[in-house]
């Protein structure tokens, strides 16, 4: 969320951009996902429409 703000992107140019419904948006945004967690793909179009990049990492720990 603090990158959207800072890049003046509202959720609504979001929903425009992605076609993911507000709800999904404030979910991605406050972490509140954890009963439905996003898809891969609507995380991606997220940080897409966000105008940055997501990288995974093996991670063993």
């Amino acid at each position: 969320m603090a990158i959207r703000k800072a890049n003046s992107i509202t959720q609504l140019e979001i929903k425009e951009k992605t076609g993911l419904p507000q709800q999904s948006i404030c979910r991605i945004e406050k972490g509140t996902a954890q009963k439905q967690s996003p898809t891969l793909r609507s995380l991606l179009k997220y940080v897409d429409a966000i105008g940055c990049e997501l990288t995974i990492v093996k991670w063993f720990g």
